[in-house]
This record gives structure tokens, C-alpha cells and sequence, in this order.
């Protein structure tokens, strides 16, 4: 048996490397690992058509996550990638170096890959059957290590149908302290499960032409310092005193854009914390606010984060009047309303930088 792991592996690569082309739909399921119990379910639909080295030509996936919540649409063609998001009509525009494949090429290459540097993290189960046909089974350990008496892991679970060789399944689970731009997240676990299923080779694919009419490219820049902030129109997801509209009466506030997805927003929401604590007894207040979750998935996560600061949901067209340049966004903001403070993303310096300008408005007041 162990000598077949190889043999099928390799026929599974050599068999996706001769294809001309590929279409195929993914059934998913992925849990968010930094709001446990939130869970993201959707399908994506993939058509990859392929040069004679190989090489993908054209590939265009369309992914639906939580029933429209999230609806993109991919299309990469001559070395460019074009994504759409038909959320929010927002779309963008990469060059792409080395090309793209498909995920049943990676999920096989990434397992040959480690195959050939540890071939014993991966072992070949009983044969077993799925959606009514046999499929060879393999678990792989591409991660296991006890680290300060912690388990940490990353174990994948990848089906591969007998007949055609293709990969049908495939699971991944694990557990260990991430880290975002050098800075330790936390201790997290992970869940990914997915199908691929109506599996299509060989078949013409037509390139799709791209079209923009209808939507304006992403923001890449935010709102300026001195300019005036836009009308704070927010929804409370609690029903208690922190989380009361009144509190954008503040005559000072710092306005925070979060997403509950975003692996930078473990890092600032402790900072958060601490400046909600440290001027509670001030005319200051935190808005921390959520645009792309539904108020059930923003709830979870103020509690599986432990935030003790305002937080509210906003909708798409507050974040567009604000020009948010991804999570987390913070704008510091005047008596007059005026932006005094413009800053995307996290830093080692964030904490100090706005505990000087929030001083300095203060003592204004006073």
C-alpha cells in the first residue's frame, strides 16, 4: 500500500498536467478561525482552460458565500487578474506573475511535494466511497508538533476518485499561534471542508469577455486628515448602555471600520480595549464598526473576542462615504467633526500615536 501512495499521486498529477481543460463546482464549508462558530458555507464554480505547456490560459471562478452575502467573480486572463465583487460593484485589477492554477492542482502538488521531503506524514487509508464512487484516501500530516504543551497541527484529509483520478474531497483541520506581519494573533483552529463535484474535462471553453460597466475600481486611499467626516448612521447590535447611540454625541471619537475575518483585527482590538478602559470618565468614545457581517456574526465575535468598547453595524454605502482601505480602519475625530487622525491598518506604534492626538484633544476641551 505504501507503495502505491506515489504511483496514484503521480498518475493524479500527470493526469491534471495533460488536460486542455477543466471546469469544475466546489461545495465549502470553512469555519472562521477568529470567531469560533461562525461558519462560511457557499459554492464556487471554476472553467480553466490550458496552454500546451501546461500553463493556465484563462480561468474564471465565481464564488457565492452565505447566499449572497459574499458574490465575487474572478477572470484571469493574459497574465491579469481581474476581480469583481457584485456586492459591492467594486472590482480590481492584478498583475499576476507566474500564473494561477486550479485548486485540484495544488491540493496534488502541495501532497507531492511533501511527499517527497517526508513521505511518512503521509499515509493511505482504506478505500472508501464517495458520492457513490471509490475513492483512493489519504490523511496528511503536513504538521504535527507539540510546542509549549500545545498541540499544534495541521492534518488534510484528500479523496481521489479511482476512475478518473481526480481529487472529490478534501478536508483540513488544525491548531496553533498565528501571526499577522510579525505579530502573534493567538492560538487558533481551523475547519475546511470541501466537494468538487460535475467535474468536466476537455471541454471548449469560451474566454469571457471583461466588462466593467457597472462597476468603479476598489478605494485605495482614505478620507484626509482635516477634511470632515461623513454622517456616523449605525444600527447598535446590543441593546445595552456601552453599545448606545449616544455615544456618537462624544465630543471626541475614534471611529473604527473592523471586519470579524480579518487577521489584523485580533491585534487592535486589544489596543481598543485598553483605550476604552483608560479614558471611560472622558468626553471620548470608541465606534467600532462592522459592514461586511450580519449582526449574528458580529455578536459571536464581540464575545469570543472579549470587547469592551462600543460596536455597531453600519451598512456598504457608510463604509463607500468613508473609503475604508481594507480592516481595520481608524479615524480620530474633533468636536467639529473634523478627521484629525487617518490610519489603515496596524501597527507596533498605533497604541501611542493615538493616545497623543486623543490627550491632545482632550486638553483642548478642558
Amino acid at each position: 500500500m505504501k507503495a502505491q501512495i506515489p504511483q496514484v499521486l503521480n498518475n493524479s498529477y500527470a493526469n491534471l498536467k495533460a488536460l486542455k481543460s477543466l471546469s469544475y463546482c466546489t461545495n465549502f464549508t470553512e469555519e472562521n478561525p477568529f470567531n469560533p462558530g461562525d461558519f462560511f458555507r457557499g459554492t464556487t464554480k471554476s472553467q480553466i482552460s490550458y496552454n500546451d505547456n501546461s500553463s493556465v490560459n484563462f480561468k474564471k471562478e465565481e464564488r457565492n458565500i452565505n447566499l449572497g452575502q459574499i458574490f465575487t467573480r474572478e477572470i484571469y486572463n493574459n497574465s491579469k487578474l481581474h476581480t469583481f465583487d457584485l456586492v459591492d460593484s467594486t472590482y480590481t485589477k492584478d498583475d499576476i506573475k507566474g500564473g494561477v492554477k486550479s485548486e485540484l492542482h495544488e491540493i496534488i502538488s502541495g501532497t507531492l511535494i511533501l511527499l517527497r521531503k517526508n513521505p511518512s506524514k503521509i499515509l493511505q487509508y482504506n478505500d472508501t466511497l464517495f458520492n457513490g464512487k471509490k475513492c483512493y484516501q489519504f490523511l496528511i500530516k503536513a504538521y504535527d508538533t507539540l510546542a509549549n504543551g500545545n498541540h499544534d497541527y495541521t492534518f488534510k484529509t484528500v479523496l481521489i476518485e479511482k476512475h478518473s483520478l481526480m481529487p472529490v474531497y478534501y478536508k483540513e483541520i488544525g491548531a496553533g499561534t498565528a501571526f499577522k506581519d510579525g505579530f502573534p494573533i493567538g492560538r487558533l483552529k481551523f475547519f475546511i471542508e470541501k466537494s468538487f463535484i460535475d467535474i468536466k474535462v476537455n471541454e471548449l471553453i469560451v474566454d469571457t469577455e471583461i466588462k466593467t460597466d457597472g462597476f468603479h475600481e476598489l478605494n485605495t486611499s482614505m478620507l484626509n486628515v482635516g477634511e470632515i467626516a461623513p454622517p456616523i448612521d449605525v444600527i447598535p447590535i446590543a441593546n445595552d448602555e456601552l453599545n448606545d447611540i449616544s455615544v456618537l454625541k462624544a465630543p471626541v471619537k475614534l471611529v473604527v471600520f473592523g471586519s470579524t475575518t480579518c487577521s489584523a483585527n485580533p491585534l487592535s482590538n486589544p489596543m481598543l480595549n485598553r483605550l476604552h478602559s483608560k479614558y471611560s470618565t472622558k468626553p471620548f468614545s470608541i465606534v467600532n464598526i462592522y459592514t461586511g457581517d450580519k449582526v449574528e456574526q458580529i455578536t459571536k465575535y464581540v464575545q469570543n473576542n472579549s470587547l469592551k468598547f462600543p460596536v455597531f453595524f453600519g451598512t456598504r454605502l457608510l463604509r463607500a462615504k468613508f473609503k475604508t482601505v481594507g480592516t481595520p480602519n481608524f479615524y480620530l475625530i474633533d468636536p467639529n467633526g473634523r478627521i484629525v487622525a487617518s490610519i489603515s491598518g496596524y501597527s507596533n506604534s498605533l497604541e501611542e500615536e493615538l493616545t497623543t492626538k486623543i490627550d491632545t484633544l482632550l486638553k483642548k476641551i478642558y
